[in-house]
């Protein structure tokens, strides 16, 4: 599948870094969803979800807890991430309707869905449809995109947001409630860095954002924490995504270094190209048509 293609709807191909090296494989209103608006034909398994069975020194999660494994992730931007409420939801891919978006994911045959939705959103939101096909929800969209790839999907939370609002934890528990299939079980903050420049992040806060979300159900918890310097969480996140260089496109060694030196951190994940332009620029980079 050509990137070009890709791009329209902003997709993310995410690389993993193993600790070794790098590894390249292609207040909103809270209210509980109805376990009976949606089913999901899911069948796999056996999930690229890895699982915590010896405690790093100052770790401060427990055994059992996850972290994205996956080698190929995309993300599928086609609700506006900018609001998720009933009057704010909208189809950002115009051009494609969701049994197009269903066909791409099964195509890409990816691992994982990351950060597909996020926070609070309307279940019920009417998605495009192809002419003859039954009407779809956004709920029913997000078990039928699991079903095209046999995957799962990593919600994003917005800490910068959700915190100076004081809804950060409804939220989250909010998506815990979600009868997608599978359940939601690891949760990716955004904007970790941005937060923390501006709250002077520290280990008694970070045990006050962290420890509910552990307390309520969530299995793990990564954080975004794109560009220099990184802010660690004291020991409470699986894993942790940072960001490319967007103008060279270069990964900044010192600051990699820096990630991998926390014992605490399961897993390293590099993020970009994210929209549709960050995407064509890399395609156009790469000298090639048809993309890296």
């Amino acid at each position: 599948m050509k990137l070009r293609r890709l791009a329209i709807i902003g997709i993310i191909v995410i690389i993993a870094l193993a600790a070794f090296g790098y590894s390249l494989t292609v207040a909103p209103r809270i209210s509980k969803v109805s376990s009976t608006t949606s089913t999901s034909s899911f069948t796999n398994t056996s999930l690229a979800i890895g699982t915590v069975t010896q405690l790093p020194k100052l770790a401060n999660y427990s055994l059992g807890a996850e972290y994205p494994t996956a080698q190929r992730m995309i993300r599928m931007r086609v609700v506006d991430p900018q609001g998720y409420s009933a009057s704010q939801m909208s189809w950002t891919s115009p051009n494609e309707n969701a049994q197009q978006i269903l066909s791409m994911i099964s195509e890409s045959s990816p691992q994982a869905l990351e950060r597909m939705t996020a926070g609070v959103f309307n279940w019920t939101f009417q998605v495009p449809v192809c002419s003859g096909c039954a009407p779809m929800t956004y709920g029913q969209f997000l078990n039928a995109s699991m079903d095209a790839c046999q995957c799962y999907i990593i919600p994003r939370l917005d800490i910068l947001d959700t915190w100076s609002k004081g809804t950060f934890l409804a939220e989250a528990k909010y998506l815990l409630s979600v009868p997608v299939y599978p359940r939601f079980s690891i949760l990716s903050i955004d904007q970790w860095d941005d937060f923390c420049n501006q709250q002077n992040c520290n280990c008694a806060l970070a045990q006050e954002i962290f420890q509910p979300l552990y307390q309520m159900g969530w299995k793990g918890v990564g954080v975004l924490n794109g560009v220099p310097p990184y802010h660690p969480t004291c020991g409470w996140a699986t894993y942790v995504t940072f960001d490319i260089n967007k103008t060279t496109w270069q990964i900044n060694s010192a600051f990699l270094s820096s990630i991998k030196a926390d014992p605490t951190v399961q897993r390293i994940l590099m993020y970009d190209p994210d929209f549709a332009g960050q995407a064509l620029a890399l395609q156009a980079s790469c000298g090639s048509a048809s993309g890296c």
